[in-house]
This record gives C-alpha cells, structure tokens and sequence, in this order.
C-alpha cells in the first residue's frame, strides 16, 4: 500500500481490520511527511510488527504521493486499486475521493504498468531522485512479480496505469489522446491548482480549446478563472451530482473527450506542476470508454469571490525524523533532515506508559548509526527509537524485521503471539493464540535443554530459587527477550514464528501478571471501569482450556524423559498465563492444577537431581491442604509417591522453603512463611501407610517397636505380625505387594475386599486354599 497522508490508528481499525486475521505480508510506503505525522499517533499499536512502515522521501519540491493498494491472496490471485485517497480516515471515508478496481483477468496491461512502477521506483532508489534508506527497502521486485504473473502475459484491455517516478504524467496523457485521434475537451476535477499554469500547460499540449473546471460545493482551493482568462485560457465552470455534497473534495480526474472515443485518468495527480510535471511521483489509471460523459458533467454559473476551505498543499518539509530497523544484529538506523547529526546521541525506546533507555549512541557525518543487539531488549510491540542531544529530538518507529517475517508465515495469530510475548497483549489475541495452539500443541511444546541442579546458582531478588529447567531460566523481567536468552537462538533452520513462539514461551515463563491483575483481581469494568467497547475485557476461558487439554494430550503421547518435563512445565506456565488473563481466576485454577498435577505425575524421572518441576509439583500438591491439617497424611502420600519413596533430606529442603516469586505464589497464593512452616511441619510429621508399613517391616525384623495397626488390619493379622515378631511364626508369612490383583507368594487373584484394603491402607491377606501370606506395601508402585 502507498499513501502521502497516513494514518496508523485508522489503518490498524479499518483496512488491517477489514482484511481479517487471514492477512500475512503488509508494507506500507509512506512519503515522509506522512511518516512523521504517523510518530504523533497513541492509537497505533502493531506498526513495525504488525506490518512493514517504509518512508519514501522525493527530491526537491515533491512528495511521494501514489495510492496504490495490491491485495494478493494466499492463492495468488492478485487485485489492485488506484486512487486519491490516503490511508487516513479522511482519504477513506470522509472526503469525496475516486478510486479504480483492477482485475487482472480485464485490465492486463494495468498490472504489466504497476509492475513498471514498482521496478522503477526501486531502480530510482538512492540514484534518482527517490530517496529510500537502502536498510529498508522493500521487496519492490517481488511485488513486480505478482503484477507480471497476474497479467500472465495478456495484453489488451480498457485501461493503463501511468506513472511519474521517471517521466511527467503530462507527455503520457497527451501520448494517449493523440492515440485516439486527439482531444477535444478536456474536464479538469482537482482540489489543488497552485494556479492555472499545469491546467493552462496540458490544455496546449493537447490541442484543446474546450476546457472545463469542476466547481464543488466544498474544496480546499478554487480554480483561479480569471488568472486563466488573463492568460488566455477560458475555462468554463462544471458541476457534477456524482462529486456534489458537503464532504470536501479530494479526488483527482481528467476527463478528456477526443475524436475516437473518451479519456479518464483518475488517481493521485493534482492539476498541479508537481502533480503533472516531474515533480511527485504519482500513480493514475487511464481508461478508455466509448460514448458520451459518463460523469455527468453540466455547466455552471461563473464563480466569483467564492473562498475555498484551504488546507496544506502535498510539499516536502525538512522536519527531523529518523528510520530504524531491527534484526538479529540489533538496531541500523539513520536520521533525516538534521544539520550535523554527528557525535553522541541518548537513545531510549519510546511506547504509550514505556520509556527505556538505552545509552548513548555514536551518529555518523551522514546521520546512520547501529545499535548492538545486546543493548535492546527484543521488542515484540510497537516502538519508537529516540534520539536526544541537547534541545534535538529525533524519533522514529522501530521496525522489526524477525517479527514480520514471523507475521509474513502465519499473519494474525503472530501478531497476537508478539503482542503478548511483549507484555502488550489484549484478550482477543489470547483467544487467538490459545485456538492456534489447541490445533497445533507441538508448536509450543519445545524440544529438550540442558538442566541445573538445585543450589547451583543465585536467582534475582524474588524469583524462586531452585533448580530449573531451561524455560525456567534466572532471568530478570524483560531479559527473556534478549537474543542471549533467546530458547532459539542458534537453532538451525527454525522459522521467525518457531523464534516467536519461544520468545512467548519464555514470557510467560519469566514475567508477572498483567498491570493490576492476576491471582485474585477484581473486574474493572463491573464497576463502571468499560471503555464501552463490544469486546469482553477477559480472555475466553474456554479456549485457554482448549489449549491446554491439547498440551495435555500431546504430551501423554510423548515418552519419558527430559522433554516431557519441560514440557510439563511450560504447561504449567501457560495455566497461570490463562489464570492472569480470565474473569475468574481463582476458578481456573481450581479446574486445571489438578489436571496438571496428574500429568506431571507421568513425567518421569529427572535427569540428575530435583529441578524446578520438583519444586512446582510439591508446592501444587501441598497447597490446597495447607490449612487443612487432617490432609497432612493425604499429602505426604503423595510426595512419597512423587518422589518414588520417603522423603529424604534434600528433598525435605526442598519442601520446607515457602513459595517464593510468581509463580509459586500463583499456585500458592496468600500463604505466608508462617503458615507454610507450619503446616509443611505437620505434613512431615504425620505418618503415611508406606512409613508405617516399612517401621512395621523392620519390627518384623527385630528393628524397633510394632506400629500401630488398629484402623488398617484385621485381629488375625496383627496376632500374625506379633508371632512373627516374637519368633513364633516364619517370616515368610509376610510379603511385600508385587501388584494390586496378585499374591506375591502364590499368584493367586486377590479378592476384591482385599484389594480395597491393599489400596487404602497397604495391608491385605491372600485367601487362597493353600496359602495364608499377607501382604504388605511398603513403597509406591513407580519406585519398585
């Protein structure tokens, strides 16, 4: 899309908007003055993610001033308009503008002359008089193509599409007259003259005595009729039901009738010097039609002392601005329109509630200069890059290449993922995400990382300070983004979304609740706090919960190992994730914890020593019974079982720290240390059926008292431990339980009471006809 005037809020509510969350590849090529007005705008939030933003700057007095717009499906069909309208709410809606619909399959030789333009617009750049930053070209050739293929090498057609980056509009509107025997009348429509010398030039050239200017109800300048007549053209005043009204006219056309047949030319071109000369560049489309003046002309009374609106004629400025891009070697940058930009500059990052500064920064004579990557954290939502010295301030939008390639491959869903991996997502991109992630969980699942030990290295102050898995890395808030810390840097052949997804993963791995939510938080808009927008301020908590049954089920495929654990966790993380971003938190938690907890479960074993899912799981597990001191047996259970038998001491450190840092205290909210001390001591000291069947066993073994088993065996079997105890008994009697349905001494099926009995209170009897063994569990079933 090309455009003089921009405006970014009304391109990201209309156009964007209107083109669905199927888009992928948006560049947008601004002429400069539009490009700086754009950097005063608080409503833009995507420019340099969302889409591409490439200022276009013309020598001298002219201004890049094309609107040209090429809509390409994923099937490569290819569609063009031509018009007068900027990408501002004025250019779409509010003024009278025209506009030319191209199809390939009519207009051949239209999309053979916009790929013309496009060749030599890049072929102006940087030798001619376009002036486009050589870091920020865009791909002109590929567009060209597109153009060249629609056309598929048809010619023919009613229409041509003319454009001035390397000759005047003038020559080629009277080649094409001359075409159709020459030009009889010519009918001017513009909101511009900057006197009546273009309109007076083209007349001559065509040959034609019969001039006619539009005379709208509303228009920024006036046609100077009687400057004309003293210069020798008579120009007689029209009026048109097509263009009357009370919007203010900006449409541009030429309505030229010759001897075989009619002229239009319609587009961007003011009956201007500029606009007609070598001035701007401009694109218009001419079309050839038969038969009589389709715009409906009808003469006027002469005007006389009518004033018009007024307004800014299309010019070149000089107002400072400066262009930024970032890619994976950091920021390349140049300043324009500022006198001696060389030496230091301070630069900061700039976004509505965010100002970051970054440190100085050394400017060239010729104003470019580079950041290093490591000096900027990887921005995922829109930014401007400043620069200040003294009482100069230069600002422009930051773009961001990976992220736009990432938007190139999967369109909206990665522009939701960068907003949110920004810390600048909004409900409806969780829901977006979340349904991209419930069709294809392996996309963020990840792949496997090396682990540290518990106690290996200091964490910041309030981050949790165990072992960790690599997406729980002892990184700072923000540091997620830095490439050092990127999960895929380095990875070989992994696509800009596959980096994106990382950058996401390890956001919500890292970072806290959004601003004044998360566990616990209070609606805003209950109370009056709705901005009156249709969209709920909470994420759908059914599609988050789509995501994760999806992470679920794909991880239950997967075998045991390091992975899964990661995984495991990262699942977690996206569970609190939701929890920050939904109506009831509290709720949501109370639905997927559990679910979470019985998956990790089916981890596996870690690598070496315990590590940050250790951690999770025993805080997830202790939680919910930490007031409840009748639990506490419930609970050591099952660390016992997580651990794969009793608790030894490093994992008793483990379990004795209180939650600390975000996520814990998500999973965990409002404990303090106290009452986690406390009830983590009466967990520890109240027994489990393993604990006690192993003191059982050693007693047997003339190791320590006898137990207390009054609530868990019969009468004949504690008779039976006492004899065995005092000698009086084989201890061959007693075996340790092999599986829930079988005896390990005979084999035989156990009935269904003691199966029960086995299962509740680990102690149960064969009832064989030869065999009186009863068995005992002494340890969880993983463990033996």
């Amino acid at each position: 899309m090309t455009t003089y005037s921009l405006s970014l809020s009304f391109l990201e509510a209309v156009p964007l908007q209107a083109l669905g969350d199927d888009r992928r590849d948006v560049t947008i090529l601004a002429d400069i003055e539009g490009y700086r007005a754009s950097l005063s705008e608080t409503g833009a939030s995507n420019a340099g993610v969302g889409y591409d933003l490439i200022p276009v700057s013309i020598d001298g007095s002219g201004v890049f001033h094309p609107k040209v717009t090429l809509l390409s499906s994923h099937q490569d069909e290819l569609r063009a308009l031509v018009g007068s309208g900027n990408l501002t709410m004025g250019g779409w809606g509010f003024n009278t503008e025209v506009a030319e619909y191209l199809n390939p399959e009519s207009d051949p030789d239209a999309f053979t002359d916009l790929a013309d333009f496009l060749l030599c617009l890049g072929d102006a750049s940087g030798q001619g008089r376009v002036q486009l930053d050589p870091s920020a070209l865009p791909p002109l050739q590929q567009f060209a193509d597109l153009c060249l293929s629609a056309s598929d090498g048809k010619s023919g057609g009613p229409t041509r599409v003319l454009h001035s980056v390397n000759r005047a509009l003038a020559p080629q509107i009277v080649e094409l007259a001359k075409n159709l025997g020459g030009a009889r009348t010519l009918t001017v429509l513009s909101p511009y003259f900057g006197g009546p010398k273009a309109v007076l030039d083209l007349a001559r050239d065509l040959h034609c005595q019969k001039v006619n200017v539009f005379v709208p109800p509303k228009v920024p300048f006036w046609f100077d009729f009687d400057g004309a007549k003293s210069a020798g053209l008579h120009a007689q005043p029209v009026i048109s039901d097509l263009f009357s009204g009370d919007r203010l006219l900006h449409a541009k056309a030429f309505d030229i009738e010759c001897t075989r047949g009619r002229l239009t030319i319609s587009g961007s071109a003011n009956a201007t010097i500029n606009g007609l000369g070598l001035g701007s560049v401009e694109v218009v489309v001419a079309r050839v039609s038969d038969g009589p003046p389709w715009l409906g002309w009808a003469d006027s009374g002469y005007p006389k002392g009518l004033v018009g609106e007024g307004g800014q004629e299309p010019g070149h400025t000089t107002s400072p601005c400066l262009i930024a891009r970032l890619d994976g070697s950091g920021v390349i940058g140049h300043v324009l329109d500022v006198v001696n930009p060389a030496g230091l500059w301070n630069a900061s990052l700039y976004a509505p509630g965010r100002f970051e500064t970054i440190g100085p920064v050394e400017l060239t004579a010729d104003g470019r200069f580079n950041i290093e990557r490591r000096k900027v954290d990887a921005a995922v939502s829109s930014l401007q890059l400043v620069l200040a010295r003294e009482n100069e301030t230069v600002r422009g939008w930051l773009v961001m290449t990976e992220i736009i390639a990432a938007v190139r491959e999967r369109g909206a869903v990665a522009e939701a993922m960068a907003r949110a991996a920004g810390g600048a997502e909004n409900p409806r991109d969780n829901d977006i995400i979340a349904g991209f992630f419930t069709k294809h969980p392996e996309a963020f699942l990840g792949g496997e990382e090396p682990t540290t030990s518990v106690g290996t290295s200091a964490k910041p102050g309030g981050q949790e300070e165990t072992s960790r898995l690599v997406p729980a890395g002892e990184l700072a808030l923000g540091d997620a983004l830095k490439p050092e810390n990127d999960r895929s840097a380095g990875g070989a052949g992994q696509s800009a979304f596959q980096k994106l997804i990382a950058r996401f993963r390890q956001r919500i791995t890292d970072a806290g609740p959004r601003q004044g939510q998360g566990h616990g938080h209070e609606n805003d808009a209950a109370d009056g706090g709705d901005d009156g927008r249709e969209e709920s301020v909470w994420s759908n908590a059914e599609i988050l919960a789509g995501a994760i049954r999806s992470f679920m089920r794909k991880i239950d495929e997967s075998p045991d190992g390091q992975t899964k654990r990661e995984n495991i966790l990262s699942v977690l993380d996206f569970i609190l994730y939701g929890a920050d971003n939904v109506e009831e938190p509290e709720q949501f938690l109370k639905t997927h914890l559990p679910a979470w907890r019985n998956l990790a479960k089916r981890a596996g074993p870690p690598r070496s020593g315990l590590d940050v899912l250790d951690r999770c799981y025993v805080v997830a597990t202790v939680a919910p019974g930490i007031r409840s001191p009748e639990k506490s047996s419930e609970t050591h259970k099952a660390l016992e079982i997580w651990f794969r038998g009793g608790l030894t001491r490093q994992h008793r450190n483990l379990l004795e720290k209180p939650p600390t840092g975000y996520r814990e205290s998500q999973i965990c909210p409002d404990v303090n240390s106290w009452e986690w001390t406390l009830g983590v001591t009466g967990l520890l000291a109240a027994e489990t059926s393993w604990q006690r069947n192993r003191n059982l066993i050693a007693a047997l073994n003339g190791n320590g008292p006898m137990p207390d088993l009054s609530r868990v065996a019969t009468r004949v079997e504690i008779d039976t431990f006492e004899k065995i105890r005092n000698r009086r008994k084989q201890r061959e009697t007693v075996s340790l339980r092999r599986d829930w349905k079988h005896c390990p001494a005979c084999n035989m099926k156990l009935a269904a009471v003691e199966i029960g009995r086995l299962r509740k209170g680990g102690i149960a009897s064969c009832q064989g006809l030869r065999c009186s063994a009863i068995i005992v569990d002494v340890e969880p079933e993983d463990f033996q």
